[in-house]
């Protein structure tokens, strides 16, 4: 499945903005980014302490202390002044606050706790050796002027956005947050604001592909409830795809009397269907079709399938669309069975629900959901699912790999 959509997306270029630097938290980069100043920008000192010579310590010991004159004082807002600091002999020191510049000439930082101030005479006692370099960050240990520091596609974290903002950054490029209208479709369908009426639904299902979709960093836009009627659900289709870089139609879109998704897909003009049907239980109705080139994905109407195939169909799509690989923001962890086990008699693959308890520091726990396609309570319960090949059993004790709903879910195992 992923071949196929990396195939579809292979020359998809998304769209590119650029945007203040502080602003670049969870947004992907559109552009290797190179520093174009040293950090340091100078030597400076890695303690508070006093910088000298390192050879003014001889053999300075606490049967031998070196007394120097202590010349002044630098801070680190001394950095960029115009102060010209520098000790052309032994017998001289600077005070330093970490951070501050280092003299000209100095090559050593004596921790200010290995030494004894005397401010009457201005002068600073050591009684003991510190080896040459030792206190000392060297320009640019940090960062070197040419080199890279984001690169292209890089999730920016709170360290990046920092670092960036360190070197003078004031705006980056990044790809444009992908918009996903949501469709819900059924005559049984309510919004919560909506009078209750007799049979009617509320359509929490748009809200349950809104949360994901915002958590992976995408910005969600509810374009309604269609009825169940091929030129309704047309026309919400084609302003969704007019509106929005992606598509999601959850429900009608199996065979029955009234699933008029996909032919309602294939009535607008320039589109086309990629797949309808995936051979995934309980999946299987699912399908991705394109409206202007732009991705329209049909969802089952129901909760455990619509969230299945929201991380084995929606999420690699989403990725392409936001500059990223299918891959990507996948979260995988493994676990041994406990308290149940998994077995599929069908032909094709099943996805199963699992919830997830911690054992020990580093080991989980899976624990195998008795699923069918509507429970969303027992939905609300998991943490994610396992791929179950067609007449495998997994026994308790064995090791599953799972796919977590977000990297959220590891916040909620316990």
């Amino acid at each position: 499945m992923e071949k196929r959509i990396d195939a579809a997306f292979a020359n998809y270029v998304p769209k590119v903005e650029e945007v203040p630097v502080e602003k670049g938290l969870s947004r992907v980069i559109a552009e290797d980014i190179l520093s174009g100043i040293d950090l340091p920008p100078a030597d400076i000192s890695a303690m508070d302490g006093y910088a000298l010579r390192s050879s003014a310590l001889g053999l300075a010991s606490a049967s031998n202390p070196i007394k120097l004159k202590i010349k002044g004082s630098l801070f680190p807002n001394n950095l960029y002044s115009t102060i010209e600091a520098e000790i052309m002999d032994d017998g001289t020191a600077y005070y330093v606050a970490t951070g501050a510049p280092i003299p000209k000439g100095c090559d050593v930082v004596v921790r200010i706790e290995e030494t004894k101030l005397n401010e009457k005479e201005n002068t600073v006692t050591i009684m003991e050796r510190v080896p040459k370099g030792k206190n000392v960050a060297p320009k640019g240990e940090d960062i070197h002027i040419g080199e890279t520091l984001v690169e292209r596609g890089q999730i920016l974290n709170s360290q990046n956005v920092a670092m960036l903002i360190g070197i003078g950054k004031e705006k980056i490029k990044v790809f444009r947050v992908p918009t996903v209208g949501i469709i819900s479709i059924g005559n049984e369908l309510r919004t919560l604001e909506d009078p209750v009426k007799g049979g009617s639904l509320v359509n929490n299902y748009a809200h349950l592909m809104a949360g994901f979709l915002s958590a992976l960093g995408a910005n969600p836009i509810l374009l309604g409830i269609a009825k169940d009627n091929q030129e309704e659900i047309a026309a919400i289709i084609k302003r969704g795809v007019d509106e929005c870089d992606m598509v999601i139609t959850i429900a009608g879109s199996s065979v029955g009397a009234r699933d008029f998704t996909p032919n309602a897909i294939l009535s607008l003009k320039d589109s086309s269907m990629m797949f309808h049907g995936m051979k995934l239980v309980p999946i299987r109705p699912a399908g991705l079709a394109l409206v202007s080139n732009k991705p329209v994905i049909i969802v089952p109407g129901h909760a455990v399938s619509a969230t299945l195939t929201f991380f084995t169909l929606v999420s690699p799509i989403l990725n392409h669309l936001a500059g990223l690989p299918s891959t990507s923001r996948r979260v995988i962890l493994r676990a041994k069975v406990e308290g149940g086990e998994f077995s599929n008699d069908r032909s094709i693959e099943a996805l199963e629900l699992v919830s997830l308890r911690k054992k020990g520091d580093t080991d989980y726990i899976a624990v195998p959901l008795g699923w069918g396609s509507n429970l969303i309570q027992t939905l609300s319960k998991a943490n994610g699912f396992v791929r179950v090949k067609p007449g495998q059993k997994i026994t308790e004790s064995e090791e599953v790999v799972v796919q977590l709903f977000g990297g959220f879910e590891l916040e909620r195992i316990i």
